[in-house]
C-alpha cells in the first residue's frame, strides 16, 4: 500500500478497499516569537469573492493581536485581506476593497482560546450587500460584516500564515492545519461539508486556488520547511525561523 501526495492511502489499484482514505497525520506549531510561513509568490489573483478555511488550535493571545492568515504587510497599499486572533478571543475578518476602503467582521469571544482544536472559514462575496462577510466557527456564524466598497484589493504580496505578510509582526502562538484559499464565496452548505465534524477532508472537489496541508507533505532542508500547494494556483510556501520540531502529531479530529 502506497500514499499519494495529499495523504490519501491508495493499494495498488489506485483506489483501495472502499476509495481512499484521506489522512492527516501532522500540524504546525507556530512560538508567538519569530516564526511564520510565506507563500513562495503573491502571482495569483483575488479581485472579487474569497474564501479562506483553516484549522486552528491556541490558548488566549499574550499580546492585542496575532495573525492566523494575511495578504497584509500592513504598511501603505499592500493590504488585501488579514485574519486576526485578538487577545479579547475575538477573531477579525479585515478586507480592503478595490477602492482602498476597509471593512472588519468581528466574531465576539465564543472560548475559541481554550487549546482544543476549531475549524474557521471567513467569506466574502465582493459586492457591498448587506452581511456579506462572513466568519464561520465549527459551522456556526459567528460574526458578519458589510463591506463598505466592492471588490478586493489585489495587491499579490505573499500570503502569511500565522504572521504577516512581511513576516514582521502579529505573529501567532497556536497551532495550524489545512489552510486553504478559494477565490470565490463557499456557500454554508459547502463551509458545512468541510468542517465535516470538526475533522479535516480532502479538499480537491471543491477546487481551492490555494491548498497547504501544513504537516502532511511538507518537507525539511535542515533549515526550512518547504509546503506544497494542492491548489490550482500551484504556489508553494516557506518557512521562516521555524525548527524541525514544530511539524507535530496532533491534528483536528
Amino acid at each position: 500500500m502506497i500514499s499519494n501526495c495529499i495523504g490519501n492511502v491508495i493499494g495498488s489499484s489506485g483506489l483501495g478497499a472502499g476509495g481512499p482514505q484521506f489522512l492527516n497525520e501532522y500540524s504546525f506549531l507556530f512560538d508567538g516569537v519569530d516564526e511564520g510561513i510565506l507563500s513562495d509568490s503573491g502571482a495569483f489573483d483575488i479581485t472579487g469573492a474569497f474564501s479562506v478555511s483553516f484549522r486552528f488550535k491556541g490558548g488566549t493571545p499574550a499580546i492585542a493581536r496575532t495573525c492566523f492568515i494575511a495578504r497584509d504587510t500592513t504598511a501603505g497599499v499592500n493590504r488585501d485581506f488579514n485574519i486576526i486572533f485578538r487577545s479579547t478571543g475575538d477573531i477579525d475578518f479585515l478586507v480592503w476593497n478595490t477602492s482602498g476602503a476597509s471593512t472588519t467582521a468581528v466574531a465576539t469571544a465564543g472560548g475559541w482560546d481554550d487549546n482544543t482544536w476549531h475549524h474557521c472559514v471567513c467569506t466574502y462575496d465582493g459586492t457591498s450587500d448587506a452581511n456579506k462577510m462572513i466568519i464561520y466557527v465549527d459551522n456556526s456564524v459567528a460574526g458578519t460584516g458589510t463591506a463598505s466598497s466592492t471588490g478586493t484589493r489585489n495587491t499579490q504580496v505573499p500570503i502569511g500564515i500565522g504572521t504577516l505578510s512581511a513576516n514582521n509582526n502579529w505573529r501567532l502562538n497556536g497551532q495550524m492545519d489545512e489552510v486553504a484559499i478559494w477565490d470565490s464565496e463557499l456557500s454554508a452548505s459547502e463551509v458545512s461539508e468541510i468542517y465535516n465534524g470538526g475533522a479535516p477532508i480532502d479538499l480537491t472537489s471543491y477546487s481551492p486556488l490555494l491548498w497547504w496541508r501544513m504537516g502532511d507533505g511538507a518537507t525539511w532542508d535542515t533549515t526550512n520547511w518547504s509546503f506544497p500547494d494542492l491548489g490550482s494556483a500551484g504556489i508553494g510556501a516557506t518557512s521562516a525561523n521555524m525548527e524541525e520540531g514544530d511539524r507535530v502529531s496532533d491534528v483536528p479530529t
